[in-house]
């Protein structure tokens, strides 16, 4: 498994695209503290296309979640972790099984 310094991971690509191949969950490199979550949220993929998902643990770097079809993701989506907060863009960094982590993107980043 190939590991970035710092953070969740390193993705790699593949002749199909980044997306297609992902990392495995890596050990835990996370530079902040995370707190146990198991609450609903949502991922929005191309826009607007809006999946339900639960959020199992949360930083203030990222979360992780675990939703049907995490395999499919994009490399980039946005996550609305509960009712009434804001939106927050997001990379994936690791998908296995129906667990995906994310990192918080910060607003300004292209």
């Amino acid at each position: 498994m190939v590991h970035r310094t710092g953070g969740f991971g390193k993705r790699t690509a593949s002749s199909k695209g980044a997306a297609s191949q992902r990392l495995q969950r890596p050990t835990d490199k996370r530079q902040g503290d995370r707190a146990a979550a198991f609450r609903t949220a949502k991922v929005y993929i191309s826009g607007n296309t809006e999946l339900n998902c639960a959020v199992r643990d949360v930083s203030d770097k990222g979360c992780m979640v675990s939703l049907l079809g995490a395999e499919n993701l994009p490399d980039e989506v946005t996550v609305r972790l509960g009712l009434g907060r804001p939106r927050q863009r997001a990379r994936v960094v690791w998908i296995e099984g129906q667990d995906a982590g994310l990192e918080f993107l910060p607003d300004d980043e292209t």
